[in-house]
């Protein structure tokens, strides 16, 4: 019975010892960030507009630098935005557009595709997806502003499906400036 009882117990160990060293070791998922983009090299160099005449816009690149990483894409970008505003009228509008070469742009629609019936049109993209941002001087970034305060700021996540997105800025209703900056990132593993 003594035998029957360390054999028991040998059987147990190398099975435990097995299972230790076989089992995979759990990681942290790192995330790793490519090459920053902005519209200017500082903050305190904005992209001046007037309304309806001027556009500025920012091109990410999702690959990522490093050398272990160079064929992957990025999984999205972080956009950083601040919006200088001239008044309460002053409408910050951008769009996002796609590119797999940086030459060839295209509008991003993806979520405005729509099927039909036999007796209508087989596909219907609408308008490119867009945000307008409208200038509210009396609760900047959801506190009241210090005076002469004109800066409002937000951080935002865009999709990469493509190698290249850009955001092209524009304004309406008041004079403004824009300066953002994109930074893709992606979790390896």
């Amino acid at each position: 019975m003594f035998k029957k009882i360390n054999k028991s117990i040998l059987v147990t160990i190398i099975a435990v010892s097995a299972f230790i060293i076989s089992a995979n070791v759990a990681h942290a998922n790192p995330t790793y960030f490519g090459v920053t983009a902005s519209t200017s090299a500082a903050t305190t160099s904005p992209s001046y507009m007037t309304p309806g005449t001027a556009t500025t816009s920012m091109v990410i690149d999702s690959f990522l630098p490093s050398e272990k990483l160079y064929q992957y894409k990025s999984g999205g970008a972080v956009v950083l935005i601040n919006f200088f505003a001239s008044s309460t009228l002053t409408v910050l509008n951008g769009k996002l557009e796609y590119s797999q070469d940086g030459i060839d742009w295209f509008a991003d629609s993806v979520n405005d595709f729509m099927s039909h019936g036999t007796t209508t049109t087989g596909i219907d993209l609408g308008t490119s997806n867009y945000f307008s941002w409208k200038f509210a001087s009396s609760s900047l970034n959801g506190v009241a502003p210090t005076a002469n305060n004109n800066l409002a700021t937000r951080a935002i996540i865009v999709s990469m499906p493509t190698r290249f997105a850009r955001i092209v800025y524009s304004l309406t209703g008041g004079n403004g400036a824009v300066w953002s900056q994109g930074i893709p990132y992606k979790e390896v593993r």
